[in-house]
């Protein structure tokens, strides 16, 4: 781990690093950090891909709270917390 972090700490700077304005609007960042076999949930439900992400790169920034994991197994944790798009305040 960077920086002899805590792992929630570890999880949230690196979870965060993707909510950052010059990563969302970076394709080769992105898709350095993105799992190829990554998903998610937005607020409406719909679910996302990794592809899906690359096409539609934004340049807000985003600002994540209510941070909080699970591990599910030994090579899995379920991340959660609520994100606001500070660029649409």
């Amino acid at each position: 781990m960077e920086n002899n972090f805590t792992l929630p700490e570890h999880l949230y700077f690196l979870e965060t690093q993707l909510h950052q304005p010059e990563i969302r609007s970076s394709i080769e960042k992105l898709d350095l950090l993105l799992a190829d076999d990554f998903i998610e949930f937005t607020s409406s439900g719909r679910k996302i891909n990794k592809q899906d992400c690359l096409n539609g790169l934004s340049n807000s920034k985003m600002i994540a709270s209510h941070f909080d994991y699970k591990k599910l197994t030994d090579e899995t944790i379920l991340i959660t917390y609520e994100l606001t798009n500070e660029t649409r305040k």
